[in-house]
């Protein structure tokens, strides 16, 4: 019996979009707006853990000394603010970004980081003994395998470059653009999403797939993943 895999994060984006419509919630930062990140992390089965680093660029609308990212239970290296390593601060919940960041200015940072994530995260075995890993981020999870944003009115859009054992498939938000050699054992898949979003529905899949494509009523194409026989 094949066992289709859940990965359907077009409709899970509308259903939370519209669920996120109902109850809005206040903007916990009005004063600074995200506005994009690149993702480029590395996923260890072995070791259940996620390495690796996000860069945000955000535009900062009124002064302030301090711009804060969501991360829990992390282990962060280093951030680097406008191409220069920075001073944090850090509490096991939030990163305090610190600057004398000045209205009507735009900034990058670059978080590089590493986790053992407890939630949100989950490395699983298939039925053949294979690893498998998903992401489950919905309401505030996300930040336990990513530096993001626990608001969910913040929304950002992000490219994610993951990198995962070969001769596997790795499923995620946006369009796959490339998929490239690590090393002998390992290779790296290069996603491009257009639309911003809350941090909560990033969301991959990692493993031993089959594919099943088909093409709905309104010319819209379908992929469906599967245990292997």
């Amino acid at each position: 019996m094949r066992f289709l895999v859940p990965v359907c994060f077009l409709f899970y984006s509308i259903l939370l979009h519209a669920q996120q419509e109902k109850a809005p919630i206040v903007k916990e930062q009005p004063d600074v707006d995200f506005i994009e990140a690149k993702v480029d992390i590395l996923v260890t089965p072995k070791t259940k853990s996620v390495a690796g680093e996000v860069i945000y660029t955000f535009n900062i609308l009124k002064p302030m000394d301090t711009v804060f990212v969501d991360a829990q239970k992390m282990n962060i290296n280093k951030v680097v603010l406008d191409e220069k390593k920075i001073d944090f601060i850090y509490d096991s919940k939030k990163i305090g970004i610190i600057g004398n960041f000045k209205a009507n200015t735009s900034h990058a940072v670059t978080i590089t980081y590493e986790a053992t994530p407890k939630k949100a995260l989950y490395f699983v075995k298939d039925t053949e003994g294979n690893d498998q890993v998903w992401t489950q981020g919905q309401g505030k999870y996300t930040s336990n395998w990513l530096p993001s944003f626990d608001d969910m009115n913040e929304k950002v859009t992000f490219d994610l470059s993951i990198s995962y054992l070969k001769n596997s498939e790795v499923i995620a938000n946006g369009k796959l653009e490339k998929v490239i050699p690590v090393n002998d054992s390992i290779q790296k898949w290069q996603y491009d999403m257009q639309q911003p979003m809350s941090s909560y529905l990033v969301a991959f899949a990692a493993g031993k797939y089959d594919k099943m494509v088909e093409v709905s009523s309104n010319g819209t194409s379908l992929e469906m993943y599967y245990y292997p026989k």
